[in-house]
C-alpha cells in the first residue's frame, strides 16, 4: 500500500518491507534474485543478516534499532519498580492470618468474596478463641485482611483479623502509637476505618462499661506507613476533635521523666480536680501572675493526665501567692490547690 517501501523475502521464506532507496541500493549492489513472476525479489541472506547490511546501508535504521531498545528498557525498569513497589506493600506479612468471630458454618460464602486460593483452615478447638487460615503467599493474605477485616459474615457477627506478623510490630517501638482525644464515638471498627489506607494491622480502644473511653493504640506493618500517618493526622480534626498521636515508647520515656522530677515543698503547691479540656500550657498559663514556675502533670499509661499536678516556683512566695488560687472555677469545676506533702 505505502508506494515508498517495498518487499523482499530472505531465507526461511521470511517477506521484509524495506525503504525504495534501500531497495535500489540492494539491486546496484546484485544482492537480489528475481526468479519466480509475480513474487518479490529473493536475497540469499538471513533476516539479522540483512538488518545488518541495512544498518551500514542507511544510518537511520540503526538509530532507529538503538530507540527502540532504549523504550524497551524503559518499559522494563517501569515493570521492576512497580513489582518493588507493590512487593513492599506486604513485605513481611505473613500468609496467615487470626480470625476471630467468624462461623465455621460460613467459611466458604465469607472468603468467596476473596478470588484467591487457601492452602488450609485451622479450625477453632476448645480453649481457643482465634480460627488460623494459611494462604500460598502474602499477597493473598494481605488483601483478605484489607477486604475482609471487622465486615460481618452471613449470621452478622463480626469477623476480626490479625496478620502473622501482629507479634513482631508490636516489639518494634517505631510501631506502635497512642492516638488520644478521640471522640466519644468513635472505637476499634472506626479507627480501623480511618487507618486502612496506611496499613495499619492492629487497632484498640479500650472501653468502660461498654463505652469507648477516648484514647486507642495503632501499630503498624511498617515505618513508612507509619510516618505518613503521623503526619496525616496528628493535630487533625477526627470527628469534631483534634487528636494528638505520639509513639507508646516516647510517652512511657515522659512520663518516668515527669515522675522523676524533684520536688521542694516550700517552693511548690499540688493542684487537684484539673478539668479534662486542660493541659500543662493552659494550667501554667492561670498561675502566670505567681511567678516563675514549671507544672508536672501526673500522667495515665495511655498518655492522658489523672486531673492532677505539681507546680515547682523559682520562690517560695510564689508557692504561698498560688494558694490564694484555691477554688476557682474553671470549666464547671472547682480548682483544688494544696501546699505540697512528701505523703
Amino acid at each position: 500500500k505505502n508506494k515508498n517501501l517495498k518487499a523482499i523475502i530472505c531465507k526461511g521464506k521470511k517477506k521484509i518491507l524495506i525503504k525504495e532507496s534501500i531497495y535500489r541500493e540492494l539491486y546496484r549492489q546484485g544482492c537480489l534474485n528475481f526468479n519466480e513472476t509475480g513474487l518479490p525479489p529473493y536475497i540469499d541472506y538471513h533476516k539479522e543478516t540483512i538488518e545488518r547490511l541495512l544498518e551500514k546501508i542507511n544510518p537511520e535504521t540503526k538509530q532507529m534499532k538503538r530507540n527502540k531498545e532504549k523504550i524497551k528498557k524503559k518499559k522494563k525498569n517501569q515493570e521492576t519498580i512497580q513489582m518493588k513497589k507493590s512487593a513492599e506493600k506486604w513485605e513481611g506479612f505473613g500468609t496467615t492470618l487470626k480470625v476471630k468471630g467468624l462461623n465455621e458454618e460460613c467459611i466458604d460464602t465469607f472468603l468467596k468474596i476473596v478470588k484467591t486460593e487457601i492452602y488450609s483452615i485451622n479450625k477453632v478447638e476448645k480453649g481457643e478463641t482465634y480460627m488460623h487460615i494459611n494462604f500460598y503467599n502474602e499477597e493473598s493474605a494481605y488483601n483478605t485482611f484489607k477486604l475482609l477485616n471487622y465486615e460481618r459474615d452471613e449470621n452478622g457477627s463480626e469477623v476480626v483479623m490479625y496478620p502473622e506478623c501482629a507479634k513482631e510490630c508490636r516489639e518494634k517501638k517505631t510501631l506502635n502509637f497512642v492516638i488520644k482525644n478521640l471522640s466519644a464515638g468513635i472505637d476499634s471498627k472506626d479507627l480501623w476505618k480511618i487507618f486502612k489506607k496506611h496499613d495499619v494491622i492492629s487497632c484498640k480502644v479500650p472501653q468502660k462499661n461498654g463505652k469507648p473511653i477516648g484514647y486507642g493504640y495503632l501499630t503498624f506493618l511498617n515505618q513508612k506507613n507509619a510516618k505518613k500517618a503521623f503526619l496525616k493526622w496528628n493535630h487533625k480534626e477526627i470527628l469534631g476533635k483534634r487528636v494528638n498521636i505520639e509513639r507508646l515508647d516516647q510517652l512511657k520515656k515522659k512520663k518516668k521523666v515527669e515522675e522523676k522530677k524533684k520536688v521542694d515543698p516550700k517552693k511548690s503547691v499540688f493542684v487537684e480536680n484539673i478539668p479534662k479540656e486542660m493541659d500543662r500550657n493552659s494550667l501554667s498559663l492561670i498561675f502566670e501572675e505567681c511567678g516563675e514556675r514549671e507544672v508536672v502533670l501526673l500522667l495515665n499509661k495511655d498518655g492522658t493526665h489523672r486531673r492532677k499536678a505539681f507546680i515547682n516556683f523559682e520562690k517560695s512566695k510564689s508557692a504561698s501567692i498560688a494558694l490564694d488560687l484555691n477554688g476557682i472555677l474553671l470549666y464547671n469545676s472547682k480548682l483544688r490547690v494544696s501546699k505540697y506533702s512528701k505523703k
